[in-house]
């Protein structure tokens, strides 16, 4: 790895480039475990221990920007594109090249959120990077990114067309936790005014982007239905277990206080026999169970009118927006739905 020596000093992957790292399946092995360890440290009230650790491990080397030929070395072995995105504690460290653009952060809380996968080489938990990459982007693309880091699948690692699945990297509750332990001038962020709203578990960008249009307020330019849940398990009754042939069934897209489940169809016409089978059985069960069905074509999703007529009427439905949109609503809507589903812009 050129000159940099790993016992001496050490580097903080951040942003974008620890963004692909998660995406690459050659490196996303050892971080899913390395999550996890930090996941459960913080399930178990454990975070502030870890922190700690990462501290004073950092304070045994110094601080360094690699040279080029050593951010060339960085980008082989994990497999990123130059420049490196780099994060520095000093104004001093700042420097951008072909090989390397440097992020200065002083909050202490955000020089914790690292993770070692190489002596000497730290990576951004997922958490500090959807700060670094949300905090100056769009509502679309902020729920877009945490839906990514929360849910079960990974986009492509340079962010085009493409997925494949994944466990989650971390939660809804992860991610306020971590902005409420920032600074001050972060609780403001616009990354931070989606998560009291933000729906986590999506096993798709669609549901995702389903979940957004719904759950987002009226001012973020989403229909303010509460209580949305992305693969809700139900479990069934007797009878309903015979329809379907299995214990319980999950919901695309729950909504709670309905008990009203969206079901997303992305290739309904291509179905074969045994799953459309298995989707027909799902749906009698649900309706057995007393819940409203919504069927959500591919189609429907990408027409303005017909979605908007369906989240309109799910929004009748509950004891809230008595008063009709105004245009101004109206307009954040429409905007909120074209980013989500037309602007490709990846969140790099």
């Amino acid at each position: 790895m050129g000159a940099f020596d790993t016992n001496k000093s050490y580097v903080l992957i951040a942003g974008a480039s620890a963004l692909r790292l998660y995406r690459s399946d050659t490196t996303l092995y050892f971080v899913r475990r390395l999550i996890q360890d930090c996941s459960s440290d913080a399930a178990h009230g454990n975070a502030a221990q870890t922190d700690a650790r990462l501290v004073s491990a950092l304070g045994k080397r110094r601080a360094c920007v690699p040279s080029a030929s050593e951010c060339a070395a960085l980008a082989r072995l994990f497999d990123l594109p130059l420049p490196l995105d780099l994060m520095v504690t000093s104004p001093q460290m700042r420097r951008h090249s072909a090989a390397v653009r440097c992020h200065l952060d002083t909050d202490a809380s955000h020089q914790a959120a690292f993770i070692e996968v190489e002596q000497g080489v730290y990576v951004a938990r997922p958490e500090l990077v959807y700060h670094q990459l949300a905090t100056y982007t769009d509502t679309a693309h902020a729920w877009m990114l945490a839906s990514e880091l929360a849910g079960a699948y990974s986009l492509e690692p340079d962010g085009a067309e493409g997925m494949h699945g994944r466990a989650a990297l971390t939660s809804p509750e992860l991610l306020r936790s971590f902005f409420n332990r920032s600074r001050a001038t972060c609780h403001k962020a616009r990354g931070r005014r989606i998560l009291d709203h933000f729906v986590g578990g999506a096993r798709s960008p669609k549901e995702a982007q389903i979940a957004a249009m719904l759950a987002l307020p009226r001012r973020l330019g989403g229909y303010g239905i509460r209580g949305v849940v992305l693969n809700q398990q139900i479990d069934l009754s007797p009878e309903a277990c015979a329809v379907a042939k299995r214990g319980y069934v999950e919901g695309d897209v729950f909504i709670e206080p309905l008990r009203h489940n969206i079901e997303y169809d992305s290739d309904e016409h291509h179905l074969g026999n045994e799953a459309h089978d298995r989707d027909t059985r799902k749906a009698n069960a649900l309706r057995m169970m007393g819940v409203k069905l919504t069927s959500l074509s591919k189609g429907q999703l990408h027409s303005w009118l017909e979605f908007d007529i369906l989240a309109t009427a799910i929004e009748r439905e509950l004891p809230f927006h008595k008063r009709p949109a105004t245009p101004a609503i109206r307009a954040k809507q429409y905007a909120l739905w074209h980013e989500l589903l037309f602007d490709d812009t990846d969140t790099r």
